[in-house]
């Protein structure tokens, strides 16, 4: 016997003829050439522009050139920004905080030059606790997410670097130590090593972990003479020794002597670092020039963010 009740799944093709209402009037379903018509205005606004209001754009791109002050409404609620400092060192100064939870901000440095971007939160807000932080390499960058009270970084790339090179002879005294003048550039990412004094001083934000070497070549040596040399930290304009022994390779050499030495150390803003070198042959010894024969060069690993 056939059920009363239709089933709730029909198969086949579903035939309408004449049209369904839709609010105050009535609506073809299908035209004149077998297609669904648009829905006019009458019974649904149409999704233009002028329709879509109080709607905050998800993400935007800006370009700066100069000191600039970022708003919510520029920047929505994910933004970069492409800071050119050509023109001279410059600051983004971050929007409050406070209202602006989840909001996402990068800033990269686009130039090559050694010419800081500096990104400083708004009036006393801080970044991973600090007022500012500094971006000093081309496509150097921070990403910064805002918690409501302060910004926290999300991701960021700093890279502060040198390699600088003995361009000349330097004629070292005997049982005495003695400031190896690295007096050339070949790299130095924030400007931030003297070719004049021979050392690096650690610019502002770039507290952290450093990667640091030496290496450099003296000339031949006496039987049973004896070099070394050492890392050495100012700090409160005190001088003192951090590695105090670097050598590896070297003594006792006749035909030249190598001295090589590196490791990890945690560095404070204005840090100055520098190498003292020692030997004791009994008479004055030359150390080498060269960019890869007596270098000291050094990097960032991470900053600390103090």
């Amino acid at each position: 016997m056939p059920s009363q009740f239709p089933s709730n799944n029909v198969e086949g093709d579903l035939k309408v003829t004449g049209k369904v209402t839709a609010g105050s009037g009535a609506v073809d379903i299908i035209n004149a050439t077998g297609k669904i018509p648009a829905l006019s205005s009458t019974y649904l606004a149409d999704l233009d522009g002028s329709n879509l209001t109080g709607i905050t754009s998800v993400a935007s791109v800006l370009s700066k050139t100069a000191n600039y002050t970022v708003t919510t409404g520029d920047a929505g609620v994910d933004a970069t920004i492409l800071c050119n400092p050509a023109g001279g060192a410059f600051t983004i100064t971050l929007f409050a905080a406070s209202g602006n939870a989840g909001r996402k901000l990068t800033i990269v440095k686009t130039t090559s030059n050694a010419l800081a971007v500096t990104v400083d939160g708004n009036a006393s807000e801080t970044i991973n606790g600090l007022a500012s932080v500094f971006l000093y390499a081309q496509w150097d960058y921070v990403t910064l997410v805002c918690d409501g009270t302060n910004w926290v970084v999300a991701d960021h790339n700093i890279t502060i670097s040198w390699m600088a090179y003995t361009g000349a002879t330097q004629t070292i005294a005997t049982g005495t130590y003695t400031t190896v003048a690295f007096a050339s550039e070949t790299w130095d990412t924030a400007s931030a090593y003297n070719t004049s004094t021979y050392k690096f001083t650690v610019p502002a934000g770039g507290a952290g972990y450093y990667q640091i070497y030496s290496n450099f070549r003296y000339s031949a040596m006496t039987s049973g003479s004896n070099i070394d040399n050492a890392l050495y930290r100012t700090r409160s304009a005190s001088d003192t020794a951090i590695e105090a022994d670097w050598i590896l390779e070297g003594y006792n050499q006749t035909a030249g002597s190598y001295d090589v030495g590196g490791g990890v150390y945690l560095l404070a803003a204005a840090d100055d670092v520098f190498i003292k070198t020692y030997q004791a042959s009994g008479s004055s010894r030359d150390i080498h020039d060269g960019q890869y024969t007596s270098l000291f060069r050094g990097h960032l690993l991470t900053p600390t963010w103090a």
